[in-house]
């Protein structure tokens, strides 16, 4: 469906033409697919998804050149991001539009997936027998890639955690750096050449927040804010008239 952006990217790339640059840029091709499909645009949804995807580039680069580096492993630059809104506010839409397999930030080099539910060992799996590690993982599947993930309440928990919880675990490792590992019963699992940057749709959650965990400095927040009655009713008529609206003034 949006198999041209990666060729128009490659043409910006290599053109030393300032007008391809610029006409060809991921900003200016998002915010055109947008507009031909009807999309209603949120204030700074699209700065956030282009942050993710500028940081995780440049993420996945250091990491193959080895140029910036905390000890034994690269920087990360990664951006994953929270999008809280309230339930009908778009968020599995906007998910599945630039994050799913077919859609507009996907491509064989950068594989990205919209999942539903996740059980705490599906970000690291299982121990093999052969002792490699479990291709079905999430971390495996998509270590170039990005995990949209849809009403990811347990994330609160998480970042409220005190680092008890494996999937705690697991993602204060692999959101900060490219390993993440597990001992069990069974054996031991590692993964090496972590880069996947996770977008995580969820409801805005109650407050205060403790922030025990350190998962709360791995993500940024603020990607769909709360619109008021008057966004809300555009939103509504967006969807029903099937066109591009623009709210006069940004939510609050």
């Amino acid at each position: 469906m949006f198999a041209s952006m990666a060729e128009k990217l490659d043409s910006a790339v290599t053109s030393t033409d300032w007008s391809v640059v610029k006409s060809n840029s991921i900003r200016h091709l998002t915010t055109q697919a947008f507009d031909d499909h009807g999309l209603y645009k949120p204030p700074m949804l699209l700065e956030f998804c282009l942050v993710a995807m500028g940081a995780h580039l440049f993420n996945y680069a250091n990491f193959r050149s080895g140029r910036y580096s905390d000890g034994p492993y690269p920087k990360n630059f990664r951006a994953s991001f929270a999008m809280p809104a309230p339930s009908a506010f778009s968020k599995s839409t906007y998910q599945k539009f630039l994050f799913h397999k077919h859609g507009l930030f996907s491509s064989p080099q950068i594989p990205c997936s919209v999942r539903g539910t996740f059980t705490p060992e599906s970000w690291v799996g299982r121990p093999m027998e052969d002792g490699s590690p479990d291709p079905t993982a999430i971390f495996a599947r998509y270590a170039k890639g990005f995990v949209a993930a849809e009403e990811f309440a347990r994330l609160i928990d998480l970042m409220n955690g005190d680092g008890r919880e494996p999937e705690e675990v697991y993602l204060l490792q692999g959101m900060d750096t490219p390993y993440a590992s597990k001992d069990s019963y069974g054996g031991t699992v590692e993964h090496q050449g972590i880069c996947t940057t996770i977008i995580a749709a969820l409801r805005p959650p109650e407050l205060p927040l403790n922030m025990q965990s350190g998962l709360g400095r791995r993500i940024l927040w603020g990607a769909l804010q709360l619109p008021g009655p008057a966004e809300f009713y555009m939103l509504n008529q967006h969807r029903k008239q099937r066109c591009t609206v623009q709210p006069e003034h940004a939510f609050t």
